[in-house]
């Protein structure tokens, strides 16, 4: 995409955190800054290699310590990114999130104070939203870096459940409204094209045959055999792709041996009639 054609975002700051899934956290903010140009990308994460580093030559990187874990990932994205922020948005994206339509885009996004996909699940339904392709204000994380948080629970629940009243009470936060944040992302539920997603499953969906098969062959171990990359065999043979779920389950099968489950899916996938 030619650079006159590109969605300009110069008030908004794209970040990522992320330091262990580099190569894919890398894929990520490429996809973004393929779409879209930003007042300033940055990525705090291990330390990237000269290849990763030429991948993505408009970011700033900032090696931070190793998230050992959520409670450190809730901790650099609760209170301290704000150093990094100079924009009055940050737009958070992760290795299994970015932006798919940049026409989507509503300069009304920039009136809120948070806006994530919905939530259709965990007894809150339509409730504003997902962390993992989140779009905050500067304004939200000053006031994020005089709280004390539980850095145990996912720190998208804490913003958007545990604290919301406190947060618009106290310090006049405003979240999007639901419409708002559907046409922004989209996360579980029925999908549908929005200004990006987040979600490995929601691959089936925005990533051609060719370029699914390409990250498979970066994949590590560890996101092959996770849940995460279930789903997405369960997405693909919705959404059509039985040949390809059965390529995935094949390269796990070589990871994790043909268990039931694994059998199950793909007994499951040679069932819908696709070779």
């Amino acid at each position: 995409m030619a650079d006159a054609a590109k969605l300009h975002l110069p008030d908004v700051t794209l970040c990522c955190v992320d330091t262990r899934s580099l190569p894919q956290a890398t894929q990520a903010l490429r996809r973004c800054l393929d779409q879209a140009t930003f007042g300033r990308a940055v990525f705090l994460s291990g330390t990237p290699t000269a290849a990763l580093q030429a991948q993505v030559p408009e970011v700033d990187w900032q090696v931070i310590p190793p998230l050992r874990g959520i409670t450190d990932y809730n901790r650099v994205v609760l209170q301290e990114l704000l150093p990094h922020v100079h924009t009055s948005h940050v737009l958070i994206v992760q290795w299994d999130g970015f932006i798919t339509h940049p026409q989507l885009w509503q300069d009304d996004f920039l009136s809120v104070d948070y806006i994530g996909p919905p939530w259709y699940h965990g007894g809150h339904p339509g409730l504003v939203g997902n962390g993992g392709f989140s779009l905050r204000s500067r304004r939200l994380l000053q006031a994020c870096s005089h709280m004390s948080f539980d850095m145990q629970a996912p720190e998208d629940e804490t913003l958007c459940v545990h604290r919301r009243s406190e947060l618009e009470q106290a310090h006049g936060i405003r979240y999007a409204p639901l419409a708002m944040a559907q046409a922004f992302g989209c996360e579980y539920g029925q999908y549908r094209p929005t200004f990006g997603f987040h979600g490995m499953h929601n691959f089936a969906h925005v990533l051609s045959p060719q370029a699914l098969a390409s990250w498979l062959d970066t994949a590590p171990a560890d996101l092959l055999k996770h849940q995460h990359s279930r789903k997405l065999i369960k997405e693909l043979m919705r959404h059509g792709r039985a040949k390809e779920a059965r390529l995935w389950l094949r390269r796990r099968a070589a990871l994790m041996g043909w268990t039931g489950d694994q059998i199950n899916l793909y007994v499951r996938s040679c069932l819908h009639g696709l070779t």
